[in-house]
């Protein structure tokens, strides 16, 4: 009976090779361009708002950045998917994400010692890696013949990665902070 038989979709090896090299590279142009750059007030003040979001309990702010965030990328990547009929246009939103995770990191660890290595280690890094895997996923789930409430799918991984970003920086950080 072939006709009950569930053909999964089969993920390529040459995209997981390219995701890969695609991560790395943005982690290590992220730092480098840290560390060449130097400090902006922009990057400065997003960093500095971002703990006191996360040290203050303003979840709200952290709740509604992450979302919108999400959404955005989550759908730019979806209708690029569907567009192309290709896994490889995600590649470049894996690129940016990544990238700006590794500069903010390295302006959390240079600029805000310990708070920021504590907030960039349980909050920051977690959720950017989250976030990466959802673009794989949208990515992967999307591309080919979906029916109509596949287009709700972006909408509900971002909220996912909203929910769990509160439950890391409520659950998990505060309890680390309590304990040191």
């Amino acid at each position: 009976m072939r006709i009950y038989r569930f053909r999964g979709k089969e993920i390529e090896n040459a995209f997981i090779v390219s995701a890969i090299i695609c991560s790395i590279v943005a982690i290590m142009s992220g730092i480098v361009l840290a560390i060449i750059v130097g400090f902006d007030d922009y990057f400065y003040n997003f960093a500095d708002i971002y703990i006191f979001y996360v040290f203050n309990f303003k979840n709200g702010s952290l709740f509604g950045g992450r979302f919108l965030s999400e959404l955005l990328f989550l759908y730019c990547v979806f209708f690029l998917v569907r567009a192309t009929h290709s896994r490889y246009p995600a590649l470049i939103f894996i690129f940016f994400r990544l990238f700006f995770s590794a500069f903010y990191v390295s302006v959390l660890f240079a600029a805000f010692r310990t708070e920021g290595a504590l907030v960039a280690i349980f909050v920051f890094l977690p959720c950017s890696i989250l976030s990466v895997l959802l673009i794989f996923i949208t990515a992967f789930v999307c591309e080919g013949k979906l029916r109509p409430v596949s287009y709700c799918i972006p909408g509900a991984l971002a909220l996912l990665s909203s929910l769990l970003l509160l439950l890391v920086v409520n659950i998990l950080f505060r309890s680390i902070v309590i304990i040191v």
